[in-house]
C-alpha cells in the first residue's frame, strides 16, 4: 500500500515534502483489540491476586489456632499443667485469657508487617528492573 502511494507521489510533479510525509506514514492502527488483551490482563491479575489474597486468609485461619494453642500450652504448663490433655489438648475457651491473646496478637503483628515489608520491597526491586532483566535471568 505504502509503494503506492509513493508511486503515485514520484508520478505527480507538484507533490510537495509535507505530502510525502504523510503518505509515508503508516496506516493507522485498531487499537480496540490491544485495548481488549490489555483488559483481559488486567482482569486475569485481578483475579489471582483475589485468589491469593483468600488462600493466604484460608491459610491464616488454623495458623492463629496452632499458634494460639502453642501458647495457651506454654502458659498453662507453667501454671497448672492438669489442665492439659493427654494428648496435649487444651479447651478453646481456657486459651482465650488476656495474657495469651495479647502474645497471639503481637506475633500477627510481626507476621503482618512481615508480609507488608517484604510486598514493598518487591515492588521497589521490580521498579529497578526491565522486562528484558527479568526474563534473561529467568533463561
Amino acid at each position: 500500500m505504502v509503494l503506492l502511494q509513493d508511486e503515485h507521489v514520484h508520478n505527480t510533479s507538484a507533490a510537495s515534502e509535507e505530502d510525502i510525509l504523510i503518505l509515508a506514514v503508516d496506516p493507522v492502527r485498531d487499537t480496540s483489540s490491544e485495548s481488549k488483551d490489555g483488559r483481559s490482563v488486567l482482569w486475569t491479575l485481578l483475579l489471582l491476586l483475589i485468589l491469593t489474597n483468600m488462600a493466604m486468609s484460608l491459610y491464616n485461619l488454623p495458623l492463629n489456632r496452632v499458634i494460639e494453642l502453642r501458647l495457651c500450652r506454654e502458659y498453662y504448663f507453667q501454671r497448672d499443667p492438669s489442665v492439659i490433655g493427654p494428648d496435649g489438648s487444651i479447651p478453646e475457651e481456657l486459651c482465650k485469657l488476656n495474657q495469651v491473646q495479647q502474645q497471639l496478637a503481637w506475633l500477627q503483628g510481626i507476621m503482618e508487617t512481615t508480609v507488608i515489608v517484604c510486598g514493598k520491597l518487591n515492588i521497589a526491586m521490580l521498579k529497578y528492573f526491565t522486562r528484558a532483566d527479568i526474563f534473561k535471568t529467568l533463561s
